[in-house]
């Protein structure tokens, strides 16, 4: 649907520097109101009461809509999103690990040479570590993670697309 209500706008076309800075300012826009959402609104820290929840669900919302807004706009170029989306996925799962040796190391790691505690869970379901910032929660990458390599969906043609648009529009 989003799609329909861009190619109705005809803004999904529009693949120019231009148009691409446009659709990243709406994003950025919608970023704003969840952060003014989940109560940075003078208070310092913020927070998420139930009264909120709506108007958080309906900027969560806004963001990813206008994100695949700029991702139609890649598609357009002949990005191979959807692919380079589960290969994000896929290469997201390998941050989880089933070797304890992995787990420890790169717990005294972040100790050592980071400062950062860290600790780990195991999830007898998928059979593989968790490990945690311990300070924020977040998911730590293990010491032999290795990125996804996202430069084959940028192909030629697609930079050839791009140039082509941004020299059709100056």
């Amino acid at each position: 649907l989003t799609k329909k209500f861009n190619t109705i706008s005809g803004s999904v076309g529009e693949v120019t520097e231009k148009a691409f800075l446009e659709q990243y300012s709406y994003i950025k826009e919608e970023f704003k109101e969840l952060s003014e959402s989940v109560g940075h609104q003078g208070r310092g820290e913020a927070s998420l009461e139930p009264h909120m929840l709506r108007a958080t669900l309906d900027d969560c919302l806004d963001i990813v809509i206008t994100v695949f807004g700029f991702m139609q706009k890649l598609e357009t170029l002949g990005v191979d999103v959807g692919q380079a989306g589960i290969d994000t996925a896929n290469n997201n799962l390998s941050k989880y690990t089933n070797i304890p040796a992995v787990v420890y190391q790169t717990i005294d790691k972040l100790e050592i040479e980071k400062g950062i505690e860290a600790y780990s869970t195991f999830n007898q379901d998928e059979n593989v570590f968790v490990i945690r910032n311990s300070a924020s929660g977040k998911i730590v990458k293990p010491l032999n993670f290795v990125s996804n390599d996202l430069s084959p969906y940028i192909t030629q043609q697609v930079k050839e697309n791009y140039v082509r648009a941004n020299r059709q529009y100056s």
